[in-house]
């Protein structure tokens, strides 16, 4: 496995060794490699959600270019949303 060298904060060096002492990690590259993961994890969820927002804007702009769009005002749309969800009041 390839190595690398990390410079942490003194914060972030504390918070490692806190894992590593609770058992949680058997050392320190744990504590990184999972760190690691989980950004990687919320990266590619990031992107995803991303491409989603992309599709449905596309989607939108399609609609508008063919006529088919709301004739409501955002007051209206604002007032109709609320109607549907009380929480929002």
């Amino acid at each position: 496995m390839p190595t690398t060298s990390v410079n942490l904060t003194d914060s972030l060096a504390e918070w490692v060794a806190q894992q590593v002492g609770s058992g949680a990690y058997k050392n320190a590259s744990e504590v990184i490699r999972e760190g690691l993961r989980t950004l990687k994890q919320q990266d590619e969820k990031n992107a995803l959600e991303l491409d989603l927002m992309r599709q449905k804007i596309l989607t939108g702009l399609n609609q508008a270019d063919h006529g088919d769009y709301s004739k409501r005002n955002v007051k209206k749309i604002i007032a109709d949303t609320k109607k549907k969800i009380p929480a929002l009041d």
